[in-house]
């Protein structure tokens, strides 16, 4: 049986707004890793000089990184400048560890996140989100020496701008 995220047609073109929305954040000429690349919009809205990394649950195209963000911890990444994450971090049990793994390969983070603060606990069980608050959340960024330098709101989502101290 193909799950969601296997399939790209369950993919809603909506989400496309908040990616280019998050790549506003993105300098030229900066290596970037996407988490979650899905469909890859992402790479059609970087700034000139970037390079682009894929990685994803499934191989979505040659050269994608296949991991789960579930299992730490990951294989070695490289360097990069940019981790992204667009409607991702909602659905991972660790989203401390996740940060503190991933934070050893880059010195930006932008995010989108939908917190516990934000959603209603039916509005969470149905979309099997493993949510934190808002606190719990940055306080993850801060304790791996990374501070918040800009937020926005996307929907229900809130947009965060993360770059090492």
């Amino acid at each position: 049986m193909i799950k969601p995220w296997e399939d790209l047609r369950t993919h809603s073109n909506q989400w496309d707004r908040r990616t280019i929305m998050l790549s506003a954040y993105i300098e030229p000429n900066s290596k970037v890793i996407e988490f979650g690349a899905g469909r890859m919009i992402l790479k059609n809205y970087l700034p000139k000089g970037c390079k682009y990394q894929p990685a994803d649950l499934v191989e979505r195209c040659k050269g994608c990184l296949v991991i789960d963000l579930n299992h730490i911890p990951y294989p070695e990444l490289g360097k990069y400048d940019v981790a992204f994450f667009s409607g991702v971090l909602e659905y991972v049990y660790n989203v401390p560890g996740v940060i503190e793994n991933v934070s050893k390969y880059v010195n930006q983070i932008i995010v989108s996140y939908c917190g516990k603060d934000y959603q209603t606990a039916t509005a969470c069980q149905n979309n099997d989100w493993k949510l934190i608050s808002e606190r719990e959340f940055i306080r993850a960024f801060t304790k791996v020496g990374f501070e918040l330098c800009n937020t926005d709101q996307w929907g229900s989502q809130r947009i965060y701008n993360f770059r090492r101290a």
